[in-house]
């Protein structure tokens, strides 16, 4: 687990660089510190490295304006929750893009 929006940023860079491999749920706070979510979005648009990437960004929100939400879906966040987010959340989130298959690591959820 990454503790900050800069760890997330340099964590998936590194792994689309390498292998274009990279987690096909990517879980993200509104208000991560050094690099908040909304920020971690922006950087990946702007360095094109959304580009051919399948995942689906699931937003933790607290205290999110309309206006927030809005523009995470437009910088590709696909689903919202509010905290705390519990494992059920994750896994309907999940089957919701990949129906039928396994979950890989239900560990990580």
């Amino acid at each position: 687990m990454l503790t900050d929006g800069q760890q997330a940023y340099n964590y998936l860079s590194e792994a689309w660089k390498v292998d274009k491999t990279c987690p096909e749920l990517i879980i993200l706070d509104h208000h991560m510190p050094i690099l908040d979510g909304l920020g971690l979005m922006e950087k990946l648009n702007w360095s094109g490295k959304l580009n051919n990437v399948e995942a689906v960004f699931l937003l933790l929100a607290l205290n999110t304006s309309k206006d927030d939400i809005r523009l995470f879906k437009e910088l590709g966040v696909q689903e919202f929750t509010d905290k705390p987010l519990c494992k059920a959340t994750a896994m309907d989130a999940y089957t919701k893009y990949w129906a039928g298959d396994t979950v890989k690591n239900e560990k990580l959820l």
